[in-house]
């Protein structure tokens, strides 16, 4: 069977099928040589404790992806739950400079950082290997830093709070 004729009906099922579970949402950025770039990505994950290692996902005609590719280095924040504003702010196109915010720290290493974050994992791009119209990127961790907080996460389409088993004790549905 071909990628194609799966493709067909599949996308927009695995699409809603997806949008049930709950997903940690980063903002991943990198230093292009025609400036800062970060979009908002709910597709990255560990791969390896020993080496420390994460994956990301990243759209091919994402300015992101040409940015970590010319400086060979990316860094994925996680996002705080009161950050859900900027999570959407570069869930889409942007216009002007984004970057002039006081949350982004344009000298961290590996790529922009954000104030706030529950985690900062500065990676070096260590393979990249393409699928459909996404890049599959493996990056060697090489820095690690965060503050306390709860993590911001997005599950039926919403930004919202993780909560845990004993938050939620005292609810009732």
């Amino acid at each position: 069977m071909s990628m194609q004729t799966v493709s067909a009906g599949v996308s927009d099922q695995l699409r809603d099928r997806l949008a049930l579970l709950a997903a940690s949402v980063s903002i991943v950025s990198a230093h292009g040589t025609d400036g800062p770039a970060a979009i908002t990505i709910t597709s990255v994950t560990s791969v390896s404790l020993e080496p420390p290692a994460l994956l990301v996902c990243v759209n091919k005609q994402s300015g992101l992806l040409a940015a970590i590719e010319g400086s060979g280095a990316f860094r994925v924040n996680y996002l705080a739950s009161s950050q859900a504003d900027l999570a959407r702010a570069f869930g889409r196109p942007k216009d002007g400079d984004v970057f002039s915010d006081p949350v982004w720290n344009l000298k961290a290493l590996s790529g922009p950082g954000v104030t706030g974050a529950v985690a900062q994992i500065a990676c070096r791009r260590v393979s990249r290997s393409d699928y459909g119209s996404h890049a599959v990127l493996i990056g060697a961790v090489e820095a690690i830093s965060g503050e306390a907080g709860d993590p911001l996460v997005y599950v039926r389409r919403e930004y919202g709070r993780a909560m845990s088993a004993s938050d939620s004790a005292g609810h009732q549905d």
